[in-house]
């Protein structure tokens, strides 16, 4: 069975290499412009949650208190000079936070590794 990924993730540019990678690691792909379909979204069985930390408004409380309920790991990332973004993260829950040049260049081990470790 294919693994299942939904993004938070408003750069288009961004959003093609996580569905490049996702494709390559045979797992499907839904990516939402907001997090008012997140809880909808995470319904469906999910082994993993991306979100980008430069989305204007973002509640990440709310995003890891949903992704929480339905036991859905979240990783984050976010521009590698804003320090209190990152830490804000980690302080709300996220289980990892990376700057996003390390998450791009990662992005197919890093979807791999959460897809493989997926206990459902």
């Amino acid at each position: 069975m294919p693994g299942r990924i939904v993004t938070l993730v408003p750069d288009l540019l961004i959003e093609v290499r996580i569905d490049e990678a996702a494709r390559s690691i045979d797992a499907d792909i839904e990516a939402l412009s907001s997090a008012l379909h997140l809880e909808t979204a995470l319904s469906n069985p999910t082994d993993v949650l991306v979100v980008d930390l430069a989305v204007d408004g973002l509640d990440l409380d709310a995003i890891v208190a949903t992704a929480d309920t339905h036991k859905v790991p979240v990783v984050a990332f976010g521009p590698h000079v804003d320090i209190e973004l990152m830490k804000a993260a980690k302080a709300a829950g996220v289980g990892r936070v990376l700057p996003r040049s390390a998450f791009l260049k990662d992005i197919r081990r890093i979807l791999s590794d959460l897809i493989a470790t997926d206990p459902t």
